[in-house]
């Protein structure tokens, strides 16, 4: 998740999940389990 944050222009990881969950309603991993 490091690699995709530092991509989409965010300096902490934890500021991108954050910020995922909010927008989305879940959190990376579970965006990415629903996925597969």
């Amino acid at each position: 998740m490091y690699e995709v944050a530092m991509m989409v222009g965010y300096k902490s990881q934890t500021h991108f999940g954050k910020n995922f969950t909010k927008q989305f309603g879940m959190s990376p991993s579970q965006y990415l389990s629903q996925k597969k």
